[in-house]
């Protein structure tokens, strides 16, 4: 559970960081649910 909702902060301050739009760290969290069960 951790694995999938801890990026989606962490994305959208990276992007801010970034100087880029939050929309792009969303989308940046998004792109990596299907990943997530991947350590499992």
């Amino acid at each position: 559970m951790i694995v999938t909702i801890m990026p989606i902060p962490q994305s959208l301050a990276n992007a801010l960081l970034a100087g880029l739009p939050a929309q792009i760290g969303l989308f940046a969290s998004i792109a990596r649910w299907p990943l997530a069960p991947w350590p499992l």
